[in-house]
């Protein structure tokens, strides 16, 4: 990217952002510094680790699905993913610690569960991705125009009188 662009790529039309991204970075390492004086390594690598796998978690969740049934583009599907993700958490947190369960179990007799479980988990994914997205029989060669279905809290429920409740 650089190459092409070359070092018009590092300039930043708003030098103030670029000054308030520094002292970010400054102010967490500190952080990050005092923070390793009172917990023990392997307790603070976890908790550091623990945000960038979460994000990724959320981004390539139902990325494949995306792309290979909805016709998406690859970035996009994971944009899409993560909007997803980041608008029904408590679904994708739920999901995350039954298959975190279940895995467990299906590791018991050799692994050997794991030769039911994948496919499941895959299905589940894709589930989750019509159910999400409102995935019809369209080939993906038409454009498509997917927007995310976001689970409905109990206030909105009240609201929403799509139920039948008179």
């Amino acid at each position: 990217m650089l190459p092409r662009q070359g070092k018009q790529r590092l300039h930043t039309a708003h030098p103030r952002f670029q000054f308030l991204r520094g002292l970010l970075l400054t102010g967490i390492s500190a952080l990050a510094f005092i923070s390793l004086q009172h917990m023990p390594v392997g307790a603070f690598t976890a908790i550091v680790m623990t945000v960038p796998l979460a994000a990724m978690i959320m981004a390539f969740w139902i990325a494949t699905p995306l792309v290979a049934v909805a016709g998406c583009k690859p970035w996009e599907a994971v944009e899409r993913s993560f909007d997803a993700a980041w608008r029904n958490w408590r679904a994708l947190l739920v999901y995350g610690l039954l298959a975190l369960l279940l895995g467990l179990i299906a590791v018991i007799p050799f692994g050997l569960g794991l030769i039911v479980l994948m496919p499941v988990l895959m299905l589940a994914g894709y589930t989750a991705c019509a159910d999400l997205f409102s995935l019809n029989s369209t080939p993906p060669s038409q454009p498509s125009t997917l927007e995310v279905n976001k689970v409905p809290t109990p206030d909105e429920d009240e609201a929403d009188d799509r139920f039948g409740a008179s």
